[in-house]
Formats: structure tokens, sequence, C-alpha cells
């Protein structure tokens, strides 16, 4: 696989971000120990970029339970399969030190397209606040556009932090605008 660059988006602030409820017959269920599979499963399901497995899982999270349980969820199907991730991590870069980061947003493709996101987004969101964290931020990849566009009508910002961030950013607009044609 080809190595895509990072780009950053933030929050100044988690005040006034929509708040999308999840839909029937979707529910939520946080991170109990030892779902580290769960996690890998869904992620490669949906990463189309990433090859992700259990060594992933800990270079992401390490192996604090007790922060996974209060940070981490699944969004669970009907018949009670895990279908979505999303976890209010902690800034851990730079100036990000003491922010929040919304980190892996996935959700399984056959379940894409209806409105999960938003919600899982919201919810990550909440989450981040209730745990007092005053702002966010996150980190994708260019092709992401779906991501790109929720995110951005959510309220996070492109920020410029390597050379031809600029280049890639003009590059991620027009493209988000083809889509909207």
């Amino acid at each position: 696989m080809v190595a895509l660059p990072n780009i950053y988006m933030c929050r100044d602030n988690l005040d006034d971000f929509p708040v999308f409820e999840l839909p029937a017959p979707y529910s939520v269920r946080w991170y109990k120990e030892g779902e580290e599979r769960t996690w890998v499963n869904i992620v490669a399901a949906a990463d189309v970029y990433n090859n992700t497995n259990l060594q992933t899982f800990r270079e992401q999270f390490g192996e604090d339970v007790k922060n996974l349980k209060a940070r981490q969820f699944f969004i669970i199907n009907k018949i009670g399969k895990p279908v979505g991730t999303s976890t209010s991590w902690f800034g851990t870069e730079g100036a990000d030190k003491g922010w929040g980061r919304i980190h892996w947003v996935m959700l399984h493709p056959e379940e894409q397209g209806k409105g999960l996101a938003n919600a899982m987004l919201s919810l990550s969101l909440l989450k981040l606040k209730e745990l007092g964290h005053k702002n966010a931020y996150l980190c994708t990849q260019p092709p992401r556009l779906p991501a790109i566009a929720l995110y951005l009508k959510f309220g996070f910002k492109p920020q410029l932090r390597a050379a031809g961030d600029a280049l890639l950013w003009e590059n991620i607009f027009t493209a988000l605008e083809k889509l909207k044609r």
C-alpha cells in the first residue's frame, strides 16, 4: 500500500456542534476488555488505505483498558453485530496535548450512507466535552472525502502543518465541490 499524507483538522471549542441521534435499530456499546479484535475487524473492513491488525490497535491505544472503556464505543446493528467504532482519545502531538482527539471513526461499508457517521461524530464530541476537553482535532487522509465533508459540517477547520498542505487542501476542496454537483 502507498502511504498517504496525513492532514489535520481542528475545532477550537466543543460548543454548538450538530447533534444527531443514532437511528433505530442501532445502539451504542462502550468498549469492554478484550474487544481489540472487534475494533480490528471493523477498521480492516472500512479502511482501504491501511493494513490494520492487533499491532495497529496497540500502537494507537496501548493497553489502557480503563480509558478505552470510557472513550471508545461500537455501533451495534439490529442483530447485535458491531459495525462501527470511534474513539474520543487524547491529543498527543505538539501543541495538541490536552486537546481531545477524534480517532479512528470507522463504519463497515455495508452500513455507510445510513446517517450513522453523523451520530458517531456527535457522540464522540459529546464524550470529549464530558471528559473535560475544550477543543478537538483529528487526522485523516485526502482521499477520505466523505469523512472530510462530515468533519467540515461539524465545524472542523483545515490545519496547515506541513509543506504542501495548502495544495492538498486546495485539491480536497475542488474534489468536494465536484462531489456536490
